[in-house]
């Protein structure tokens, strides 16, 4: 009852996001190619942005918000078709969810993505203060190694 009422408006403002996602991806490629034809009249702050804009289009950032608006769309649609499940399901369950390819695909997919999030990334870091001048940045904390677990063969 209540908590389906909740899902549902959650499901419009997850909508609603990716629709601004979606528009704010369309919108940022342009700007890049519009920016890559004025640098010369505009001098080095629009060079900077130039930069920093084919930087997020090479490494994918343009596309990656785009795949996330799709998906965003997709999960959206599959929740209010399908609606989640009133009790967690039961283990044999959820290993029968495994048979499928696709549950398999995301579940790796997941996986990856819960991988990089882990990952404490490089040692410190650089960037300009307010003058200008660089500030150093500590790493973050990393947390104690452990080893990798055996894979079963």
């Amino acid at each position: 009852g209540e908590q389906v009422g909740e899902l549902a408006v959650e499901l419009r403002t997850a909508r609603e996001d990716r629709e601004r996602w979606r528009e704010l991806a369309g919108k940022l490629t342009p700007v890049a190619e519009l920016t890559s034809e004025i640098t010369s009249l505009t001098g080095d702050g629009v060079a900077k942005l130039s930069d920093t804009l084919a930087t997020a289009e090479r490494r994918g950032y343009f596309g990656a918000a785009r795949a996330a608006a799709t998906t965003t769309d997709r999960a959206v649609r599959a929740l209010v078709t399908e609606g989640l499940p009133d009790s967690p399901p039961s283990l044999p369950a959820l290993l029968r969810q495994l048979r499928d390819p696709r549950v398999r695909l995301a579940l790796a997919r997941l996986l990856t993505v819960l991988r990089v999030l882990g990952d404490p990334g490089p040692g410190p870091t650089t960037s300009a203060g307010p003058s200008g001048s660089p500030v150093s940045h500590p790493a973050p904390h990393s947390p104690v190694s452990h080893p990798a677990p055996k894979e079963a063969t």
